[in-house]
């Protein structure tokens, strides 16, 4: 993983490009998040290439996330053959996106130990994380649904899942994006790219990738509730901080009315997909059993969703499928 996601071509790859053109900014310029840019920043005062400081991060993050990933599920093989395909072609060019949530991973890993200075160092982590990427203010959620029991935001949102792609609809054909322009205007108030980020974030979307990126949280929402409340033997702390990032996810789909990048949400949500899915098949224990081949059969039905709704396959200017073959060194990324 460190070395795909720290080898990306900028000529094959989204964002990557303009990441290595602005490497040498420094820190005063809030071209990006203030943890961001001085991490950046200290690599390139001491000298490093772009590709260093992008392998040595993405090594510190990646370590990060899987030290997460160990104290919420034990079928580690299980979870990485599935985000190996979902969400992972989407975190090597998102580099800020993959910082900021896998500091909330390993936040969550750390909150599910016993010791008070592991649980100490996760709040710590999750609040740490929109130093990395803005948007990591509303995981700041599960710090306060901490004493809320999982079933009770189940209970939640098995209306919120119906309700708010009808309100999804209302707002993009009643074109309320000034609502989320004001919003947005001040929370990236100390970006000095500001105006330009309130703009692509307010823009509008297409609907029909929107429908795509609902259908996909509606039917993995659905998955998730039926394994996770027959997860047996596993920890209701950790069933909770779970239940608390699909929350999120579902919450975000209104805002997928003023842009399509809000997608991220959802995504992050699919990633506690994977992880319950993971738990519950290796409680399963019975390779081949009916269960076992209907769970694997509906999870392949949404890796085939999801990947189509991001456009894994898609070969246009805006799909995936031009850079995946350079990403994963089929091709060679010196090739233009």
């Amino acid at each position: 993983m460190i070395y795909l996601m720290g080898t990306v071509s900028p000529y094959h790859s989204f964002d990557t490009s303009a990441y290595q053109f602005m490497y040498s900014l420094p820190p005063i310029s809030h071209r990006f998040e203030s943890g961001y840019m001085h991490l950046s920043y200290f690599f390139y005062v001491n000298g490093s290439t772009y590709e260093t400081f992008r392998i040595c991060s993405y090594a510190l993050f990646v370590i990060l996330m899987f030290i997460g990933v160990l104290q919420l599920t034990s079928n580690t093989i299980g979870f990485y053959s599935l985000y190996l395909i979902f969400p992972f072609f989407l975190d090597v060019t998102q580099v800020r996106q993959f910082f900021m949530f896998s500091l909330v991973v390993f936040g969550i890993g750390m909150l599910c130990t016993k010791s008070k200075l592991l649980k100490a160092i996760g709040v710590l982590s999750i609040l740490i994380s929109p130093l990395f990427q803005m948007s990591g203010i509303i995981y700041y959620l599960l710090l306060i649904l901490t004493k809320v029991h999982y079933k009770k935001l189940i209970k939640i949102m098995n209306y919120l899942i119906w309700i708010l792609p009808i309100v999804t609809l209302i707002i993009h054909y009643a074109h309320l994006n000034k609502v989320f322009s004001r919003g947005l205007s001040l929370i990236l108030s100390s970006r000095s790219n500001a105006t330009e980020s309130v703009a692509l974030y307010t823009q509008g979307s297409s609907f029909s990738v929107v429908i795509l990126y609902i259908l996909s949280i509606m039917i993995s929402y659905f998955m998730f509730r039926n394994m996770i409340l027959k997860l047996e033997n596993y920890e209701v702390k950790r069933k909770l901080f779970l239940t608390s990032v699909f929350l999120i996810g579902i919450l975000s789909i209104p805002l997928l009315a003023s842009s399509s990048d809000f997608e991220r949400f959802i995504r992050n949500s699919i990633f506690a997909l994977i992880i319950v899915f993971s738990v519950y098949m290796f409680q399963l224990k019975k390779i081949g059993s009916n269960v076992w081949i209907k769970n694997w059969g509906i999870m392949v039905c949404i890796l085939i969703l999801v990947t189509s709704s991001w456009k894994y396959w898609d070969t246009s200017v805006t799909g995936r499928n031009q850079f995946l073959p350079y990403i994963i060194k089929i091709k060679n990324p010196n090739d233009l």
